[in-house]
């Protein structure tokens, strides 16, 4: 019988063994048909263990059924903070992130809101997507899964089954007969041909990074953040539209018919820095967000109109000079407070009173609560409302003619959330992904896009407002 090499691969005993049985020491008294059967069986062993490779031969031995991470750190993401690019994100990973950082393409149905894209039903208004409530349903997989343990908020095997979550379901949809408005499903390939050689930038605090994440999450890509990322100032990564052979991501060259984008975040508590970010990247949509960090009444209207609002008219003014043929779009996202004792909840809230209800008994009254009172959540709404009616419709409206401007009232449906807090780690300010708020916020910034970008019948700015409003 022919002499045949063992693959290196099969250096475990007992494969050795087989194979020395097989293909030199059979017992020279077999019949012939026997031996031949025996060596048709070795081939066998050895094509199959020749495709399964020596990755999989080691968890075998190890007893490990589960693949590691496949996934590679990319050349996008920028942390432009004087420290070395990529260096917190270059260690070696831990086995709880190893078996649930696994790439999980995008799909329809993403944890956001009930969408619909077909007909001829006009877009939803920023006013209508806040009129609902959040279904529970099951996917069958997650949208993504998050990097960190932190965000994640659960086990690791809970992301190898039926994801059990939440949409946020638009009332002029629960009706079969009365379709009125449709909500547009997150688009890759589009979103990246709407804002093709553009930048869309993210201005806020750590409630914006979750913004910020979740999109890049729910893009197919990985948003690992370094450790205290909203303290680096600044993060860009590089988003492009998939090539023919479907490679996409953060890729910094797409293939020929491709479009890429820039995705920044840029840290900025109070929005007193907007100036710096436009004045480097120039972005054609810019999402704001006041944050979590509170100043009495008079400080902040005061920052916003010496401050925010200049920033603003300079960006008016450059948009209008520069992107001749691009729309520039303001989005403002309200601010959601935290909710104390958010552990004692397990599932969404029905009621917007009952939630502001509860924030304010517990945020001034309840001794247990930690550092009751120091961060004003029961402020949070009287603000949201006294920068719409003072700053927002009566002051820039009327002066930043040259951008569309759009409220995103996060705070009507992610209050309803209590339970998407990570109350693992006692934070009942920040949400749990995927399945929380900033999914769907990132949905609804998608959709403002969509009504703008992609439907040529969108208005002008000020037709813009005025159809908001009736709406």
């Amino acid at each position: 019988m022919a002499y045949i090499r063992a693959p290196r691969h099969l250096s475990t005993e007992w494969a050795s063994t087989i194979y020395r049985f097989f293909a030199g020491n059979i017992d020279k008294k077999m019949a012939k048909k026997k031996r031949w059967l025996l060596a048709l069986i070795l081939i066998a062993v050895i094509v199959l263990f020749q495709l399964m490779g020596p990755e999989r031969l080691a968890q075998i031995r190890s007893g490990s059924g589960e693949l590691g991470s496949n996934l590679q750190l990319r050349n996008g993401d920028e942390h432009e903070n004087g420290n070395p690019e990529h260096a917190e994100m270059r260690q070696t990973r831990n086995n709880d992130a190893k078996s649930a950082s696994r790439r999980v393409p995008i799909h329809n149905h993403i944890v956001g809101a009930q969408m619909t894209t077909t007909g001829t039903r006009p877009w939803c208004s920023n006013k209508q997507i806040v009129r609902g409530h959040w279904l529970p349903t099951t996917l069958e997989r997650p949208p993504y899964i998050p990097m960190s343990p932190r965000v994640r908020c659960l086990p690791p095997n809970a992301f190898d089954k039926p994801f059990k979550t939440y949409m946020w379901e638009i009332k002029s949809q629960q009706d079969d007969q009365n379709h009125h408005c449709q909500f547009a499903a997150l688009d890759k390939s589009l979103l990246c041909e709407m804002l093709c050689n553009q930048t869309l930038a993210f201005v806020g605090d750590s409630l914006t990074l979750e913004h910020y994440a979740s999109l890049v999450h729910l893009l197919g890509d990985r948003a690992r953040l370094p450790p205290k990322a909203v303290q680096h100032g600044r993060i860009r990564r590089r988003i492009c539209a998939p090539n023919k052979n479907g490679i996409g991501g953060n890729k910094e060259i797409p293939d020929e018919n491709g479009c890429c984008f820039d995705l920044i975040f840029k840290t900025d508590f109070f929005l007193l820095n907007i100036t710096a970010e436009i004045q480097q990247s120039m972005p054609t949509v810019l999402v704001v967000n006041r944050g979590a960090h509170f100043k009495p009444d008079d400080e902040l209207l005061d920052s916003l109109r010496a401050q925010t609002f200049p920033a603003l008219l300079d960006w008016n003014e450059k948009c209008k000079s520069i992107h001749l043929s691009t729309k520039c779009i303001l989005i403002w996202r309200t601010t959601v407070p935290g909710h104390p004792h958010c552990e004692k909840f397990t599932e969404p809230s029905t009621s917007v009173a009952d939630m502001e209800e509860w924030i304010h008994e517990k945020s001034t009254k309840d001794p247990t609560v930690y550092r009751k009172g120091e961060y004003h959540w029961q402020d949070f709404q009287r603000q949201n409302r006294l920068v719409a009616d003072q700053v927002w419709q009566a002051e820039w409206k009327s002066q930043l003619t040259h951008i569309h401007m759009e409220w995103m009232d996060s705070y009507a449906t992610n209050i309803l959330r209590p339970d998407n807090h990570r109350s693992h780690m006692g934070d009942c300010l920040h949400s749990c992904s995927p399945g929380g708020g900033s999914d769907l916020n990132s949905q609804w910034l998608y959709h403002i896009l969509r009504k703008h970008y992609h439907d040529s019948s969108s208005p002008a700015p000020q037709e813009n407002m005025k159809q908001e409003e009736r709406a």
